[in-house]
């Protein structure tokens, strides 16, 4: 997206986000004793920059890590090993996973945007571990700049397989109007999600895409 959509995107939607990120912020101080987390991300040109976002995570140590991974299935251990990162995360309080739920979490990302480092349509922010995973599918992640929104994370996929679908879909099919879509969609997939719905979307859209919509999309 251009920047200035993003600089006038960014005026509209921090006015009504503004007093529910300050209270999400003293709620997670008085919690865990800080509110905001920060880590390297890749970016456009293989840039690394500071991602921020509410702090929704308990650390573990390795013992407590390597204890929980035991008690997984292979695919789900692979999962955590190549994306960092578990499904219905057992770090996660209720209050935390209603964030990530609602997206709320990534408030934060707003001031991203604003330096530059992200814009709000665009593949998911990864780290450096991650690039081989698709460089190995010819995706050049770096050639793009990471999204607060876009197709992966609207759809809350939770396998490499659906991830690398949807990211390989919209860098085939990048314009305006897909990133418009995305955007209008965006709180659409929220609820979905809020209703525990968005798993079943997903796959009856991937499937509608992959079997009727090949003159419209390259997948």
């Amino acid at each position: 997206m251009s920047r200035a959509i993003d600089l006038l995107l960014i005026f509209l939607v921090s006015i009504p986000t503004l007093p529910v990120a300050i209270i999400i912020f003293i709620i997670l101080y008085l919690r865990h004793g800080e509110a905001i987390y920060k880590q390297s991300r890749v970016g456009f040109g293989g840039k690394q920059f500071s991602l921020y976002k509410f702090k929704t995570m308990a650390v573990w140590d390795e013992e407590q890590l390597n204890e929980y991974l035991s008690k997984l299935k292979p695919e789900e251990v692979h999962y955590f090993v190549t994306m960092r990162r578990f499904n219905n995360d057992p770090r996660v309080d209720t209050f935390s996973r209603f964030l990530r739920i609602t997206k709320l979490d990534e408030i934060p990302q707003f001031y991203n945007i604003a330096l530059g480092d992200m814009t709000f349509v665009g593949l998911r922010p990864v780290i450096a571990e991650e690039l081989g995973v698709y460089q190995n599918h010819n995706i050049q992640y770096t050639d793009f700049t990471p999204g607060l929104t876009g197709l992966f994370q609207l759809l809350n996929c939770k396998t490499i397989e659906t991830q690398l679908f949807w990211d390989k879909l919209y860098v085939n099919n990048k314009s305006i109007w897909l990133n418009m879509c995305i955007i209008f969609l965006t709180p659409i997939f929220i609820l979905l999600q809020v209703f525990g719905l968005s798993d079943l979307c997903e796959k009856k859209l991937r499937r509608y895409i992959s079997t009727n919509s090949k003159s419209n999309f390259t997948v």
